[in-house]
């Protein structure tokens, strides 16, 4: 069994008093084959790219996770791209009263052997994508964990009213 973040069966409300919840891939096997965008190159180059995590706060809080090796390179088509889905928030208007969305990227570090499960909330986070104070940039984020960068960023969401 793989314990990976991938698809509720049960509505959120029937597993919040859990402490825990593991999630597993429905079809393991499959998960590991290889998606080949060969063939997919787009207009001006462009070829597809993925996202390895993805959370969605009731739709106005987002954020989009990628992990790479220590010392690998982000792709400036992989990093652009991300920084255009976080932008792109800011361009959406709340309805009467309510505030847009607010997102993030993190880019998180592992060092984890190829047989072995990359465990997300234990790896630590290089670099967040937001805006603050009006300006977008990676902010360097020191020794935190994902776990621990996604309960700052839940605490700093909601003391701006947003709600998760």
């Amino acid at each position: 069994m793989v314990a990976v973040a991938v698809r509720l069966h049960t509505r959120c409300s029937e597993i919040t008093n859990r402490e825990t919840v593991i999630v597993l891939i429905n079809h393991p096997k499959r998960a590991k084959q290889i998606i080949s965008f060969e063939g997919m190159e787009r207009r001006r180059g462009i070829i597809p790219t993925d996202i390895d995590g993805f959370i969605d706060y009731k739709g106005g809080v987002f954020v989009y996770m990628e992990a790479k090796l220590v010392g690998a390179d982000v792709p400036d088509g992989q990093r652009w791209a991300l920084e255009n889905a976080v932008k792109s928030h800011d361009q959406v208007k709340g309805r009467e009263g309510e505030k847009g969305h607010k997102a993030c990227a993190i880019l998180f570090r592992h060092n984890t052997n190829p047989e072995e499960d990359i465990i997300v909330k234990d790896q630590y986070v290089e670099k967040c994508y937001f805006k603050h104070n009006d300006t977008y940039k990676w902010w360097n984020y020191g020794k935190n964990t994902v776990s621990q960068f996604l309960d700052k960023w839940e605490g700093y969401c909601e003391k701006r009213g947003y709600d998760l």
